[in-house]
């Protein structure tokens, strides 16, 4: 990494890299269910503007073990290719925005996935700020679960999902230890399916349109949270939520 120290180009304040392998097992009995490769940056320009930037891969199948819903039973999952961009810019000033999008795609299917976040914050005061944050996102030939019929009858759907996630908190700090916030949340997520599978014993997917009931779905909801916190000593805190 480098900081101001020893500014880069002269135009960075602070930045770091690196590289993240991860692998994950069952439990149970130490199988690979997963193994992920990531390859990162994240800079802080001059202006106080930050850029963080993503590529990686899942190099090789996968099996999960959740997906399916039933003990003992996995889906396959193919390999995977990701990436994701983010940024914000200022945030000493009144108005400031986080923003980003990322994407990913799979080997052996049509599935591929974007979406992009914008956040915009505006600071009232050293006390009073308020934040919207917008997440949309778009799944393409989604492959999971739809419905059990028996352990051996596992029925998985290929559908394409649109979720849109509108988040509005605004927070009020009365004092270094207590503040009080206000959450509104609207949640949209739409889901059309047009292949249906059962799920082989071994992982993989056998196209079987006789499941092909009307699982489609449209789904909205909305919230509103409001949360006191109080840290009346150290390492203690009273919190109450609404």
């Amino acid at each position: 990494y480098f900081s101001a120290n020893n500014p880069f180009w002269k135009i960075f304040n602070y930045g770091q890299g690196g590289i993240n392998i991860n692998r994950e097992g069952r439990f149970s009995s130490g199988a690979q269910t997963s193994l992920g490769i990531e390859l990162w940056e994240f800079l802080l320009f001059r202006n106080n503007y930050s850029l963080n930037t993503s590529i990686g891969a899942n190099p090789v199948e996968g099996r999960d073990y959740y997906e399916p819903r039933t003990e003992n039973r996995f889906y396959k999952t193919p390999v995977t290719y990701f990436g994701n961009i983010n940024a914000s810019t200022d945030y000493n000033k009144k108005l400031a925005f986080d923003f980003g999008g990322r994407s990913s795609s799979a080997d052996g299917t049509r599935y591929f996935s974007y979406g992009y976040y914008v956040a915009p914050i505006i600071r009232f005061s050293d006390k009073w700020n308020m934040k919207l944050n917008v997440f949309w996102d778009k799944y393409e030939n989604d492959r999971g679960w739809v419905n059990t019929i028996s352990d051996d009858e596992i029925v998985f759907g290929q559908r394409t999902i649109q979720t849109l996630e509108n988040t509005l908190t605004s927070r009020y700090l009365f004092k270094n230890d207590m503040a009080l916030s206000v959450t509104a949340r609207h949640y949209w997520s739409k889901g059309q399916y047009d292949q249906f599978y059962l799920l082989n014993h071994d992982g993989t997917l056998t196209p079987n349109n006789a499941y092909a009931d009307d699982y489609n779905f449209n789904t909205n909801f909305f919230n509103v949270d409001v949360s006191y916190s109080w840290q009346f000593a150290p390492g203690s805190s009273f919190i109450l939520t609404y």
